[in-house]
């Protein structure tokens, strides 16, 4: 009996490092067509149309439900994020499977607690409605390749600043600019600041929308940083004076509108940022730094992601079919969204998922995205967004005065 129980630890030791050898060859034989070779080879192993009938397990398969987390983590950095959602429309056994990566890869949590020792508690505060985090973090979370080298950039409202701040501080973060005199409190730093910009310390409420205007978006900065290990961790804190999504949708090219609230996080561009590597250019592309004007770059330990910059008149003329334009929605299918936990349901079915039930996104704000042949706003800029009924009042005045040109013509 113990010769035999020998055997069998044996017997599995070398089917792991066999699993391990195979993963390391698919990764230095990476060519475009892996993804196809992968996908059609995996879907032989058992069709959708029968799911839960029994079929002999693949090597690859195999290989994911019996390799350690590493080994898997580091073979699939060789396959895009975007076609990883098609491994768990597979079979069962890689739907229970991709449940789990997803939970222990995009863990929001873990993510915040890079920057905030206390995470759970700054995404509390991250309802959606009053703050939002976004850009370049949330895109290498995304990404799969999170990092502090980068800030934490959260945009709030009046309201919500003064708790994001105590909670900031009381984590050992420190305001280093604005610089507050000696002896004033934040809020007297706040109430001079808003002061100083002309504008009432009362009146910074979203009933004073300023979102029409380009460079409102950009929201008054606060930066706080703490030291950990060697190193300085940096958070920014935007405060606005329009809702947080029109914010992040105000930025400066696609890529850098990626989200996240404390219930999930998501791209309202994902098709042609994950996908095609693309990065239109927003209304307040001209804020950008001009030292990546043309690609903008995000640095991962074994890869580097570009998007291309695609600019409108008068530097470029071409129409990209591929770009999400139209009456949109956060959550819509056009978005990739990941949800922190299941929506709805009993609280029972909230901490204990089913890994079968697929989850449906929230229906958030409606916005409607157009391109430069529909809007000439400002030079260079490929997608214009605003709000449905903004647009229509737009077009409706625009046509209006050229009906009149007509008439005077005539």
């Amino acid at each position: 009996m113990t010769r035999t129980r020998r055997k069998l630890t044996d017997d599995d030791k070398a089917n792991k490092e066999s699993h391990r050898h195979l993963a390391l060859k698919i990764i230095a034989k990476w060519n475009p067509l892996f993804t196809a070779l992968l996908v059609s080879s995996l879907s032989t192993i058992m069709p959708i149309t029968s799911i839960l009938t029994r079929q002999p397990m693949g090597s690859f398969e195999r290989f994911l439900l019996t390799a350690p987390d590493k080994a898997i983590d580091h073979a699939l950095m060789a396959v895009p994020a975007w076609m990883l959602p098609v491994f768990g429309r597979l079979n069962t056994r890689l739907r229970h499977w991709y449940y789990g990566y997803t939970r222990r890869t995009w863990d929001f949590e873990q993510f915040v607690n890079l920057f905030v020792p206390r995470a759970a508690t700054l995404l509390a505060l991250i309802d959606g409605r009053n703050a939002m985090i976004y850009g370049i973090a949330v895109l290498r979370f995304l990404l799969r390749c999170p990092s502090t080298r980068n800030p934490l950039d959260i945009c709030t409202t009046l309201s919500r600043y003064h708790q994001l701040n105590r909670v900031l501080e009381d984590d050992g973060f420190k305001l280093i600019h604005p610089h507050s005199m000696p002896g004033q409190s934040m809020q007297d730093t706040i109430g001079n600041i808003l002061q100083r910009v002309g504008i009432a310390h009362t009146a910074w409420t979203l009933a004073e929308d300023r979102s029409s205007v380009p460079e409102e978006h950009i929201g008054y900065k606060f930066q706080y940083r703490r030291k950990c290990k060697g190193e300085y961790i940096v958070v920014n804190l935007h405060l606005i004076r329009c809702e947080p999504y029109r914010h992040v949708l105000g930025g400066c090219i696609t890529p850098l509108t990626c989200y996240m609230t404390g219930l999930e996080a998501g791209s309202p561009f994902a098709r042609t940022t994950f996908r095609y590597q693309l990065g239109f250019a927003l209304r307040n592309h001209t804020f950008r730094d001009i030292g990546q004007a043309t690609v903008y770059e995000v640095h991962a330990p074994d890869h580097t992601h570009r998007f291309e910059t695609v600019l409108g008149p008068p530097y470029a003329f071409n129409t990209h079919v591929t770009a999400e334009t139209g009456c949109r929605r956060f959550g819509d299918d056009r978005c990739w969204t990941i949800p922190r936990q299941e929506y709805g349901g009993t609280a029972y079915e909230a901490t204990h998922p089913d890994p079968m039930h697929t989850p449906t996104p929230r229906k958030g704000q409606v916005f409607e995205v157009l391109d430069w042949n529909m809007v000439s706003d400002r030079k260079g800029t490929y997608l214009s967004i605003g709000e449905p009924f903004v647009w229509r009042y737009y077009f409706a005045k625009r046509f209006d005065s050229a009906d009149q040109e007509d008439e005077e013509d005539i």
